[in-house]
């Protein structure tokens, strides 16, 4: 593997490409080359940037980590620290200094460190006996503030083997009572941890942690409240103020669900926060403003209607960035709300802005062909301007060519997806057609870089991302469409973007194939449990049956996009059936590979092992491959490129049998 250990060119003259006919797409053998960017963040001077790459070891199965310090003088960058366990969250803590969370040596908890930025040197600062959540350095970098989980109360005697312990709206797989969460703040320089908050309530659940924000003058903190630590009541929250002095808590904002993810100003006066449209569950998640000594708050971005994150500029005005169509844009917004949206250029999805005070700002783009690289926007420029080049070696790569498309729906919407057509795509040729459909469902699809999609375009696939009903880039009326009819309204939005692609021709009707991970995976059972046309199914950790999803999973009792009210009051127990995709598992003929962890919290494996014996039972070819780990997907290396091969293997093998076959089919797709 190539030591991150270098000295690069920030912006360096781009190597002599081969032409089209030496370059080879992109393959599996490539996935230990690409080089993930996170969130850069701007020094207190606005002349250097700090932030972190992470690089795949498969023959360890760990992620490399390295934190850079780029100079904007020089446009040169050099690592800083190097392969630290579970490094992030990294930020300015001075002029010089630097503070991150990572894993002390021996140790699976998290602490904060503070380290020197010429040096490398580092000294932890936090000893959490279990371990630091989320943290923010006081203004004047003399002081964290911090969370961490409550200390159980320790069992003596006999019952120090009873772990009995009460479920409350937990997920199934929960071993122990979940605990508080709660803040604490400790003086860099050392001394003993002072604890600021206490009770029932919770700064965290499973799902959820609650940013840490200091108000400017150091005199209260910020930060998202919780009803309990129980991963159900994660919608059960509100933005409060923790007085430093004596922990008192204020409320900030008036409503007690869904506020989330609150911003401080600059100046202290006000704090963006997000809360779904007029309180319903199913809206999408408007930008509000609130005094941060609480009152009444305002949407400022409803007339947007987009969901959008905020970042304060100098002055008061805010740089939004949101799901915006097939893109993730940029806006420029006053605090009335009037915003302009900022044309980036070739980068269509950003994220993490980091703003400085003269109103310049970096943040994360991504381009069609390039994944995340840092990027700047100096004050009165036009456009940004890319800082590094991680992943250069894809322009040797014969990268796949994606555009986002629109149509309209039997039902009146428009909507939108991304299309990638294979690399010497000829329109008088037909392919193969491999739909990739994104989870949630409030999320989108967008047009940048996708290790995954650009396999699959390799393998001489068109791929096709629809964005159905209930994704959060066409507005609040197409996001809460889901949630009275999920299943039959989605299938309608699929199939009506696979007519519109069919008409732009080159799509081999005989051979398509769908697939997605989680809600993505509902979407997939559903359209292999009501069409017989599809040619191979990839059904990962899919939503199968909505009673598990209820009643089993960490999400369980939130109301939400298509749960909207419990299955087991008002008689709505046939709506929940009716919405399941395992109802329609025994009208499924597709060959479908089912991919699963065995400890996943969000989609729980009792759902897959159902859809794996209706398949079975009914001698449709399946086969189930579980990863025995946590989590609601592989995150090592060595899994994730397993993931990677099972979903070209699957799809290489049942088009070959289709193509042998001389299977003639796909008229639907040619209907209007």
């Amino acid at each position: 593997m190539k030591s991150p250990c270098r000295y690069l060119l920030a912006i360096s003259a781009m190597a002599s490409v081969p032409t089209a006919a030496q370059q080879r797409p992109l393959s599996l053998d490539d996935l230990g080359e690409l080089v993930a960017v996170r969130a850069p963040v701007l020094s207190p001077d606005g002349q250097r940037i700090v932030y972190s790459t992470s690089r795949p070891d498969f023959d360890a199965n760990r992620t490399v980590t390295t934190v850079w310090q780029l100079d904007l003088s020089t446009r040169t960058a050099h690592p800083i620290l190097t392969d630290r366990a579970g490094v992030r969250d990294v930020v300015w803590s001075g002029a010089t200094t630097l503070a991150f969370a990572a894993r002390p040596d021996s140790s699976s908890s998290s602490q904060v460190f503070v380290a020197d930025v010429s040096s490398g040197r580092s000294r932890q600062v936090t000893t959490a006996p279990s371990g630091v959540r989320a943290f923010a350095i006081a203004p004047d970098g003399a002081t964290v503030a911090y969370t961490t989980d409550d200390v159980p109360a320790e069992r003596t005697g006999s019952e120090r083997f009873n772990d009995s312990f009460e479920i409350g709206n937990d997920d199934f797989l929960t071993m122990a009572a979940p605990q508080p969460v709660h803040l604490w703040t400790q003086a860099v320089a050392g001394g003993a941890p002072r604890r600021l908050t206490s009770g029932p309530w919770s700064l965290a659940t499973s799902l959820s942690t609650s940013p840490v924000q200091w108000l400017p003058d150091a005199s209260a903190l910020i930060v998202q409240q919780f009803a309990s630590p129980h991963s159900g009541d994660t919608d059960k929250s509100r933005v409060i103020r923790v007085g430093i002095a004596n922990g008192a808590v204020t409320p900030v904002t008036a409503e007690r669900e869904r506020a989330s993810g609150p911003v401080v100003s600059p100046d202290g006066q006000w704090v963006a926060y997000q809360s779904p449209r007029d309180g319903g569950a199913a809206n999408l998640r408007d930008l509000h403003l609130v005094a941060t000594a609480g009152g009444a708050a305002r949407n400022v971005s409803r007339a947007l209607d987009r969901p959008v994150s905020a970042d304060w500029l100098p002055g008061g005005e805010m740089l939004w960035s949101g799901n915006d169509g097939t893109r993730v844009s940029l806006w420029r917004a006053r605090p009335d709300g009037h915003a302009t949206r900022l044309s980036l250029g070739a980068v269509v999805a950003v994220s993490s802005p980091s703003i400085a005070s003269d109103g310049s700002f970096v943040f994360l783009g991504a381009e069609r062909g390039r994944p995340d690289e840092v990027y700047r926007w100096p004050t009165g420029a036009a456009a940004p301007e890319r800082l590094t080049n991680h992943n250069d070696f894809l322009s040797t790569r014969a990268t796949a060519q994606t555009v986002g498309i629109e149509w309209r729906t039997p039902d009146g919407f428009t909507t939108d997806g991304v299309v990638t057509y294979p690399s010497g795509f000829d329109k008088s040729r037909t392919y193969p057609l491999v739909l990739f459909i994104h989870g949630g469902p409030t999320a989108a699809s967008n047009e940048a870089f996708s290790a995954r999609v650009q396999l699959l375009a390799a393998e001489g696939w068109i791929v096709f991302q629809p964005n159905y009903r209930g994704s959060d880039n066409r507005g609040s009326a197409f996001q809460r469409a889901i949630a009275d009819n999920p299943g039959p309204g989605i299938d309608r939005d699929v199939m009506s973007g696979i007519r519109a692609l069919v008409r732009r021709g080159g799509v081999d009707t005989t051979r398509i194939g769908v697939s997605g991970w989680s809600f993505g995976g509902y979407v997939t059972a559903w359209l292999i449990g009501h069409h017989r046309h599809w040619k191979a199914a990839l059904v990962g950790a899919g939503a199968m049956d909505l009673f598990d999803m209820y009643a089993l999973t960490d999400l369980n009792v939130q109301i939400r996009h298509a749960i909207t009210a419990s299955p087991y009051v008002g008689k709505r127990e046939a709506w929940f059936q009716q919405q399941s995709p395992l109802t329609y598992a025994s009208q499924v003929r597709t060959p479908t590979l089912i991919l699963h962890d065995v400890r996943d919290q969000r989609v729980t494996i009792t759902q897959s092992f159902k859809l794996y014996h209706a398949l079975k039972d009914n001698g449709v070819p399946v086969q189930f491959i579980a990863y025995p780990i946590a989590g609601h997907g592989p995150t090592d290396p060595v899994r994730s490129r397993d993931v990677h091969r099972r979903w070209l293997e699957w799809f290489r093998k049942e088009f070959g049998r289709a193509a042998e076959a001389g299977v003639s089919s796909g008229e639907e797709y040619h209907a209007k």
